[in-house]
């Protein structure tokens, strides 16, 4: 038999596994999960409260905010975290370049908040202060994302995105759903408030490293590399953000706030069938840049498989029940047509497959392919949106994004097709 089908070569496999990032991975990705029902649960809760105008722009304060912070949240999540994972273990040079990395987000966020404050405060001065909150809240979130990350603090880091959550969701309920203060800038405020309280007990209870910046340690050199390296992560990030923001933006404008409720509502429960793909998405790549290139079809076409069968059977009870269930929980205003339902939940179901397979393809060192998909998902679907949610709106919407990510879907397969022929 051989050595690795024997009882002792299964053991042996077993104790080189790196049983740490495996634990950290399913913490984290669990944690995630929770949140991201837990995020759901706050936009429920809103839309019962709300009407579908107020809803609406709770929604697309949000979305601004998200707009605000293009740049301060990839320099989080990305740029701090590899600095820090490569020098984590030199105090001295991590001392250093921690202080040029909170320099430069410092700068980027009050620029960020100078040049968009003016443009916010025309379009919807009522909404200003709150995306402003939000903005905030988000770039000290995902600083500390970058950071916990870095460290491989998988534990702090599950606790900081859950905390945010449960404070949001609870705060939500207590303040707008029993108090009945229907206030769409009070939501928009524990929003992003929401971040803060779960930070400050981790930073006092379990820092990951000091707080502020000795000015003495700023390098001129060092910013410039640092920059250097955030920009093909803002231009990733700039694709992704447009794309995701561009149905929300073109409804607000095209149409009113009641659409981008009623819209808005109806995507976030079609998120469902993200949640299974964007976990396997989470242990998969690693698994890829772990394994032989041999395996990466059989790993890539499993994991598809398991993801489209599950959804398909989701799909058969959300197409049966989401009426229902949006007609008792939130009124009949918020129901869109079956045709509609249906096209959000393909393109949900597409946009887990893209997660899939970019994960795949990051795993076998092409990240530039996933700039190049969210790129060409931007292009088709903002041109198709300005065509067609004019006339259209709501269904105009929902096509134009799901033209946008199967056109993803196509560049990453097609990606992938080069990649396999190329090793022929």
């Amino acid at each position: 038999m051989p050595e690795h089908f024997s009882i002792a070569g299964i053991k042996s496999r077993l104790q080189n596994l790196d049983w740490r990032f495996i634990k950290g991975s399913t913490l984290l990705s669990g944690a995630i999960a929770i949140a991201r029902v837990l995020g759901l649960a706050y936009s429920l809760v809103l839309a019962r409260v709300f009407s579908p105008s107020d809803f609406g722009s709770v929604q697309y304060a949000i979305t601004l905010a998200t707009l605000v912070s293009i740049g301060t949240t990839p320099f989080g999540m990305h740029v701090i975290a590899q600095y820090v994972a490569r020098q984590k273990n030199q105090p001295e040079l991590l001392d250093q370049t921690l202080t040029n990395l909170t320099f430069l987000q410092v700068a980027v966020t009050v620029v960020s908040g100078l040049v968009a404050a003016p443009f916010i405060w025309l379009k919807a001065p009522e909404l200003t202060l709150g995306v402003l909150v939000i903005f905030i809240g988000q770039t000290v979130f995902y600083s500390y994302w970058g950071l916990a990350r870095g460290f491989l603090a998988s534990g702090r880091l599950a606790i900081a995105y859950l905390g945010s959550n449960l404070v949001q969701i609870l705060m939500v309920i207590f303040l707008v759903q029993v108090l009945r203060i229907q206030s769409t800038q009070l939501a928009l405020i524990i929003y992003g408030t929401s971040y803060f309280l779960p930070l400050i007990l981790l930073h006092y209870y379990k820092p990951l490293a000091p707080l502020g910046m000795r000015l003495s340690l700023l390098k001129k050199e060092i910013m410039q590399e640092v920059f250097k390296f955030s920009m093909p992560i803002w231009l990733s990030q700039f694709g992704y953000v447009l794309f995701s923001a561009m149905d929300i933006l073109l409804l607000e404008h095209f149409v009113d706030s009641s659409a981008v409720g009623v819209y808005r509502l109806n995507v976030t429960i079609a998120t469902v069938f993200t949640f299974l793909p964007q976990g396997i998405s989470s242990i998969l790549l690693p698994e890829v840049a772990a394994a032989h290139k041999d395996q990466h079809s059989k790993m890539l076409w499993r994991a598809i498989g398991i993801a489209l069968l599950t959804n398909l059977v989701i799909i058969v009870g959300y197409l049966l029940l989401l009426g229902p269930f949006i007609r008792y929980f939130f009124g009949i205003d918020y129901q869109v047509e079956n045709k509609v339902a249906l096209v959000m939940a393909l393109a949900s179901i597409i946009s887990g497959l893209n997660s899939i397979m970019v994960s795949v393809l990051v795993g076998k060192n092409r990240p530039g392919t996933e700039t190049i998909g969210r790129f060409v998902a931007l292009a088709v679907g903002a041109s198709l949106g300005i065509s067609l949610i004019p006339r259209y709106g709501i269904w105009g919407a929902s096509l134009a994004v799901l033209a946008g990510v199967f056109s993803s879907l196509l560049a990453y397969s097609l990606a992938w097709y080069l990649g396999a022929k190329k090793q022929e």
